[in-house]
């Protein structure tokens, strides 16, 4: 497994398709890419679906140049077997994380959140053995962080009804639960996810 640093654009695109209930944040001060060090072209983001403008075909090689320069991880666009134009990664993307400013109010200025986790469609821990590879994600992603950062402290929130146990072993622990209204929309920014009622809140200190 491999981590590198990764541009708000391009990360902004992979939560939109991909995040199960959360659309990209606002915004980042850092995110993180987890790459599979198995180098196959593996098909990340259909090019239509993207806000991204391939007329302007400048521009768009620019972004993918600086990617290719920045994670030593080749992106190109081709089409697949449909005849539809996707970009492509030389290795397989597992995983994105972003740390930003707390929505949430505290008093100390040291706190982080940790406001997107998304691992992508057919990464499964268990089935290829890599159990230990969201936690070690998130750990490495705070620590490099942390490294810039010093005294960082980082909170995080999951549904109620998620387990989050890589976070735990990151170095997370639950310390809160907080409860919405009844007729709240609950914690969620698609519309299409069924509303939930309560999310748990981690810390790392």
């Amino acid at each position: 497994m491999k981590i590198f640093g990764i541009e708000f654009w391009l990360a902004r695109e992979i939560y939109n398709l991909y995040h199960k209930t959360h659309t990209a944040p606002q915004g980042h001060i850092q995110s993180f890419v987890l790459v599979d060090d198995l180098e196959e072209w593996f098909p990340l983001l259909p090019l239509d679906l993207t806000a991204i403008n391939y007329s302007d075909s400048s521009l768009f090689q620019t972004r993918l140049d600086k990617i290719s320069e920045d994670l030593n991880l080749d992106l190109c666009v081709r089409s697949n077997e449909c005849g539809e134009f996707w970009i492509y990664s030389s290795s397989r993307i597992l995983g994105i994380c972003s740390i930003g400013r707390p929505v949430a109010r505290f008093k100390d200025k040291n706190i982080f959140e940790l406001t997107r986790i998304c691992f992508l469609p057919g990464f499964d821990p268990k089935a290829e053995r890599k159990y230990s590879y969201p936690s070690k994600f998130i750990k490495m992603a705070t620590d490099i962080f942390r490294s810039k950062n010093p005294g960082s402290k980082f909170v995080t929130y999951i549904h109620s009804d998620q387990k989050g146990k890589y976070l735990e072993h990151a170095g997370f622990t639950i310390d809160k639960i907080i409860n919405y209204q009844p007729g709240s929309k609950g914690w969620k920014t698609r519309s299409s996810r069924d509303d939930l009622s309560s999310k748990k809140r981690l810390f790392k200190k």
